[in-house]
């Protein structure tokens, strides 16, 4: 991620939340919270018993959150 300049105190939490071919319509979900980056990379893995309960990854949606505030969001195309 890469922040708006002047905000770069503020908490970065990241949501990723995601259905598997198993699961339906269940949403799964996973966060992470970074204190005071302005930029930074983060990895959302699906492996180990969650890929072999739930199968593979057919939908998923990241939602990008500063200070509380949501900024962006991007998804996969068959994400609804």
């Amino acid at each position: 991620w890469d922040g708006p300049p002047g905000r770069g105190a503020e908490p970065v939490r990241l949501v990723f939340e995601y259905r598997q071919a198993a699961t339906g319509s269940e949403v799964q979900r996973m966060e992470t919270e970074r204190l005071g980056t302005p930029t930074g990379v983060a990895e959302f893995q699906v492996i180990g018993p969650a890929y072999l309960q739930g199968g593979r990854v057919l939908s998923w949606r990241l939602q990008f959150f500063r200070g509380g505030e949501l900024m962006e969001t991007h998804r996969s195309y068959l994400w609804e």
